[in-house]
């Protein structure tokens, strides 16, 4: 009864009866999957699987959007999905914690209060503030501007590196792209990336894009672009609904 889980695989096999809301399944349901394993065509592997618009060609909903918008209070992780015997393999999903004690009580506090992020990335870091309210939050400044503040790393190599960080808000079907703003990845002892994005609706949330990634949608997806190329991480929603 005390078990914690997460929506697996969105769009895959389905849209978990279209997300339909349970108020106790709530109290027990946290994540959702960003990212999954290495796909394969042909015995050719490919990247970490994006389910940003997974189904779309199934003509399901957009799940990320059909999930907030039923009422879900979820935070985004990427998945591994080991099915060899060759663990932390490059090109998988991996998730993201931030704890305050590394135990069981600790991931198990992060996972509930959603302090994670989902990427395709070894080694990145990814955190995300809204008017000081961690990623993952609840916040009462629904539909006035919110000064975001972004921090993301992963070592040397990545210091200047230009990236994408596109707001995405609620629609009906598709999630709605409210702003996008370049940016570049900041070295040490450098301020964090701060910008100001204005929410429409009742959540909001971060996915950053790679422009050296291909785009990878199912479909044909609105605001897929080779200008700001794959997404690399989803940090976790702001809700602004209780």
């Amino acid at each position: 009864a005390d078990a914690i889980a997460s929506f697996n695989h969105p769009g895959y096999f389905g849209n978990f009866q279209d997300f339909i809301y349970h108020h106790k399944a709530a109290k027990q349901i946290f994540l959702i999957e960003a990212f999954n394993a290495i796909t394969f065509d042909g015995g050719a592997s490919h990247d970490a699987t994006d389910y940003f618009w997974y189904g779309r060609d199934s003509k399901l909903p957009q799940p990320f959007n059909a999930c907030f918008n039923a009422g879900w209070k979820v935070g985004f992780s990427g998945v591994s999905d080991e099915h060899s015997g060759t663990f932390g393999q490059t090109g998988k999903g991996r998730g993201g914690l931030y704890v305050k004690h590394v135990t069981r009580e600790g991931v198990r506090r992060a996972i509930m209060t959603r302090r994670t992020f989902g990427t395709r990335e070894a080694g990145l870091r990814v955190d995300a503030t809204a008017n000081g309210v961690p990623m993952g939050a609840h916040l009462s400044h629904r539909g006035k501007p919110l000064d975001i503040e972004l921090d993301i790393d992963r070592g040397p190599k990545w210091v200047g590196r230009k990236l994408w960080v596109q707001v995405i808000g609620p629609g009906k079907d598709d999630p709605t792209l409210l702003d996008v703003f370049p940016i570049h990845v900041p070295g040490d002892h450098k301020p964090v990336i701060s910008f100001r994005a204005k929410p429409r609706g009742d959540w909001l949330f971060l996915r950053i894009c790679d422009p050296a990634r291909k785009n990878d949608p199912l479909g044909h997806a609105p605001f897929e672009d080779s200008t700001y190329g794959g997404a690399v991480a989803y940090a976790s929603p702001w809700f602004f609904r209780d």
